[in-house]
């Protein structure tokens, strides 16, 4: 099983994980850099699966 973008033939995926109030946004494994960008461009916090999120807006991020 790879990502939901993966599993779905998508460009991205974005979801909301209960009980969080996170938003996922899923890319393909080998998404191209302008997809990529496009998100950034979009105040997307990227970071690879199974790391801690970075903080875009100089605070820590949420540990809960």
């Amino acid at each position: 099983m790879g990502n939901r973008a993966d599993d779905e033939g998508t460009d991205v995926e974005i979801y909301i994980k209960p009980p969080t109030d996170t938003v996922h946004a899923d890319t393909p494994t080998g998404a191209p850099e302008k997809l990529l960008a496009l998100l950034d461009s979009l105040g997307s916090n990227a970071r690879p699966c199974g790391q801690p999120a970075r903080s875009t807006s100089g605070t820590k991020p949420r540990t809960t």
